[in-house]
Formats: structure tokens, sequence, C-alpha cells
């Protein structure tokens, strides 16, 4: 998450004002990931809960970091 939020700043330097950021949709949920198990399936779900949860606390940092940055969620 840190790399992502450095390239979001690196844009936001050279002038880039509109961004968006998208989470993972619940994918545990498909038919791939369900055919692997509940076991696998509620891993799954776990890592993208952590991800998604990483991705807001990243976006939170870097609209408080940049002037005129806001959210429109």
């Amino acid at each position: 998450m840190a790399q992502y939020k450095a390239q979001a700043e690196k844009i936001y330097a050279r002038g880039g004002r509109k961004f968006i950021f998208l989470n993972v949709p619940p994918t545990s949920r498909s038919p791939q990931i369900a055919s692997e198990g509940t076991t696998a399936a509620a891993g799954h779900a776990k890592w993208l809960a952590s991800f998604n949860a990483a991705l807001k606390t990243m976006v939170d940092e870097f609209i408080a970091d940049n002037s005129g940055v806001r959210s429109d969620v």
C-alpha cells in the first residue's frame, strides 16, 4: 500500500488532481474461489477485507496530506 500511495503522491506532485481508488469487490463469492472450499473462501474474504481496509486508510491519509483533495464517496 505504501508503494501505491507513493505513486499517487508522485502524480499529485506533478499536477494530477483527479484520482479514483477502487476497492476489491467480494470475489470470494465467485465460482472459482467458492469451488476451492469454505476454508479457502474464508481466507480470501479475510484477505480482501484487510486489503480494502488498508486502501481506505491510505486514501484517508492521502486526502489529509494533500491540500485540495476530497472524497466524493
